[in-house]
């Protein structure tokens, strides 16, 4: 469709260029020697051309000349272009004006001007002047009844163009002058109203300042129509035309088919789902997406842009409060951009939810919000790493030194009293330690006795064995108790318990009774 469209956007861009030309004033050729005589320009304007060049012209001729479209391969080729224009088939006499030598032609429909070509000493004269020329008239009258005229057949193309055209105030973000195109876009309510009472600045179906290339979309349902903003290279005050997009990408159809996809998918799940098109509307939600936030279904059904999607979910608190707001909702409206291809956050609410929030592009412009409630998990997650810290505490109260092997022979954990006896730090250390270590530290640490070897035999059997007990003593004099046991999984227990505290804790076995003697009573 944009390409039926693509001779506008260059007529476009002539007429503008011609519309600030004749607004601002006609410019004048550069001076040349004078060749004309004096009494050339006497009630009209004259041009004096040698082949296809321009070779002198009266000041009201210049300034003429100035005005004409640029185009041809010469000068005489742009004259004649615009004669051909302004007088209609009788202009094509001037091809023969050496053969005829002097030639009148007109007046102009338009420009009512006369012409009146001569041909002198190898120079074509022509000469131009109104129809209805009065004595007192100033000598460039011509000039400006031809740019008049050229004005207002540029300002009924533009209002004829079937595409929105206007002009904008960059510095203060106003639409400065639209055309009929453009107009037709504003609400009822707004064009049915006279000029006069549309107050300034005018109302604006574009925002002013979009980007180049970007797409807006006007209206709602059926009514709804994408267009692709440009903007044109003209000097002046900015210039934009809009294009209708209508076309569908290959982007809009992985979407749509991704869209429908989804809606399958996630219809019946507890995971909320939103869907936002490349113009920022939501077009996609399912039923569990209110259910989470609490949104209402009307509210959702209006199609509401991300922006106000995010600051409704704020206004109800089912969203954490940033640090800076605005910069935040900015970053999410970014996702799919080189600078943010996705986004995970967990959102912690502040009536004691937690989602789980992520987003992603499936096509350029759109964007996917997943919502989970992971409430649950976290709750179990804090009483989970609540147990671990009690059981800790448990063993780091313990007088016996306490360390846990799993089954593949990583330390699973330990107790304080084991660190200090030892002189490790395994609860805080990240290292992945391994039983074959820890036997080479007790080792190092200990007497020699061959109790060490059966001990590493025994924790390097994959099979499940009878406990195993035995006495060691450390470098330092203090003699240990060893237990060796398995546990649930294949773990392994490894406790070790000083001969003194042992001993301490071991009640005395009391002293045997001595059976009392019977007296035998005499005879």
């Amino acid at each position: 469709m944009i390409s039926a469209y693509l001779p506008y956007f260059g007529l476009a861009g002539l007429v503008l260029s011609m519309l600030i030309l004749g607004s601002a004033g006609l410019y004048a050729l550069p001076r040349h020697r004078q060749i004309l005589p004096p009494d050339a320009a006497e009630g009209g304007l004259t041009l004096l051309f040698d082949g296809d060049r321009l070779l002198d012209a009266s000041a009201a001729g210049r300034a003429f000349f100035a005005a004409l479209p640029a185009g041809g391969p010469g000068d005489w080729h742009r004259f004649l272009a615009w004669a051909e224009q302004s007088f209609g088939p009788g202009a094509a006499a001037l091809h023969q004006l050496k053969t005829e030598g002097v030639l009148r032609i007109g007046p102009a429909a338009e420009s009512g001007l006369l012409l009146r070509g001569e041909w002198r000493s190898g120079l074509q004269h022509i000469r131009l002047s109104p129809a209805d020329a009065a004595p007192d008239l100033p000598s460039d009258t011509p000039a400006i009844r031809l740019r008049d005229a050229e004005l207002a057949r540029l300002r009924a193309i533009l209002e004829a163009l079937p595409l929105p055209l206007w002009t904008e105030d960059t510095r203060e973000g106003i639409v400065t002058a639209v055309n009929s195109a453009y107009d037709a876009l504003l609400p009822a309510n707004i064009r049915d109203r006279p000029a006069a009472r549309r107050g300034w600045p005018l109302p604006q179906a574009f925002p002013p300042g979009s980007k180049d290339g970007s797409l807006l979309t006007l209206g709602t349902g059926t009514d709804a129509r994408r267009w692709r903003l440009r903007r044109l290279d003209v000097p002046g005050a900015p210039v934009r035309l809009a294009l209708p997009a209508e076309e569908t990408p290959a982007g809009d159809d992985a979407m749509n088919a991704f869209v429908r996809t989804l809606a399958l998918t996630f219809a019946g799940l507890p995971i909320g789902l939103a869907v936002f098109a490349p113009s920022g509307e939501l077009r996609l939600f399912n039923p569990a997406l209110t259910d989470l936030t609490g949104l209402p279904a009307e509210f959702l059904a209006a199609q509401p842009r991300l922006s106000a999607f995010l600051d409704e979910l704020r206004h109800r608190n089912m969203l954490p409060e940033p640090r800076d707001y605005p910069a935040w909702r900015a970053r999410i409206a970014s996702i799919g951009a080189e600078d943010c291809p996705g986004y995970e956050e967990i959102w912690p609410l502040p009536d004691g939810q937690t989602f789980q929030v992520v987003g992603h592009s499936p096509a350029p412009g759109a964007i996917t919000l997943l919502i989970h409630d992971i409430s649950h998990e976290v709750s179990r997650s804090r009483r989970l790493r609540t147990d671990l810290a009690l059981g800790q505490s448990v063993l780091d109260a313990m007088e016996e030194a306490v360390i846990v092997f799993s089954a593949s022979g990583d330390v699973l954990l330990s107790n304080s009293a084991y660190d200090r006896l030892w002189h490790e730090n395994l609860s805080e250390s990240l290292t992945l330690h391994r039983i074959g270590t820890i036997c080479a530290a007790w080792r190092a640490q200990s007497t020699p006795d061959p109790l060490w070897s059966e001990v590493e035999r025994w924790l390097q059997r994959p099979e499940r064995r009878d406990p195993l007990e035995g006495m060691i003593r450390r470098r330092d004099g203090r003699a240990l108790r060893l237990h060796l046991k398995h546990l649930p999984g294949d773990a392994v227990l490894v406790t070790f318990r000083s001969a003194a505290q042992r001993a301490a804790t071991t009640p005395a076995t009391p002293p045997a009774r001595r059976p009392r003697s019977r007296a035998i009573p005499a005879g």
